[in-house]
């Protein structure tokens, strides 16, 4: 998990149990080229967006005690070549704009649950890509725990397939014991929407559930759908304070202690 030196927000990495991978250090997962360059699992910007006016985040995991500090979060320096990590950069900058573009419409009067998505193929790659950078990366380190769907996700990010996975987009749930929201990001890991198969992250005060199953979505998850949809219309879960959610309870008290 980030957060920022005040601890007043954060990043979980490490919600997916982790094991070692067989890809080859320095070589683009891609295409195999060894001239690798930097790629981030989440935009630069969304993580300064998230930092805010201080001078770096806090990461937490599930495996250790304590945090450690980062200025962009996490990054992967052996997972794609420049030509590969260049196709990402138009999803990302519109995703940017996208998160920003929703948190202003929010704070404003007149909020009606609906927002303006006019690029659905730039949304989808950018929800597609974070998921199969995290599991690609050092990070995830198994891109297996991804099945079938791994050659789905990297057909439509790198070679420009069919986005045909379905995801919802809700408002941040996770409160603070004050109330408050608890602002933080959350690196892609497996979970279950009702009785549906998804893999969910967390950033921008916004959650993304990527349904990787064959069955639809619980009653009415389908008119939330976001993959074709010009108005993406934001769900709405429940409140939950964050550090009663299972997954998270490790990696908080890790932050903590």
């Amino acid at each position: 998990m980030w957060s920022t030196s005040s601890r007043r927000s954060g990043f979980i990495d490490g919600a997916m149990k982790t094991k070692a991978g067989d890809k080859e250090p320095g070589r683009c997962v891609v295409c195999g080229d060894t001239n690798t360059v930097k790629s981030h699992i989440f935009p630069r910007a969304l993580m300064h967006d998230l930092r805010g006016s201080d001078s770096f985040l806090h990461e937490a995991l599930d495996s250790k005690a304590g945090t450690r500090f980062l200025q962009s979060g996490p990054w992967d320096q052996n997972i794609l070549c420049d030509k590969h990590e260049a196709v990402t950069s138009r999803p990302d900058e519109y995703a940017v704009e996208f998160c920003r573009a929703v948190i202003r419409s929010i704070d404003q009067s007149g909020y009606d649950g609906f927002i303006s998505n006019p690029q659905p193929n730039l949304l989808a790659r950018f929800t597609y890509q974070c998921i199969w950078r995290f599991a690609a990366s050092q990070h995830g380190r198994d891109l297996a725990a991804l099945g079938p769907y791994a050659e789905i996700l990297q057909r439509a990010v790198f070679e420009d397939g069919p986005c045909e996975l379905s995801f919802l987009i809700a408002r941040n749930n996770l409160r603070t014991p004050i109330g408050t929201e608890a602002t933080m990001a959350i690196a892609p890991f497996p979970t279950r929407l009702g009785h549906v198969r998804t893999w969910l992250f967390s950033v921008s005060g916004l959650q993304f559930y990527v349904k990787l199953d064959r069955q639809p979505f619980p009653i009415n998850g389908d008119s939330y759908s976001a993959h074709k949809s010009t108005s993406v219309r934001l769900f709405q879960l429940p409140a939950q304070l964050a550090h009663n959610v299972p997954i998270l309870q490790k990696i908080i008290t890790n932050m903590v202690s």
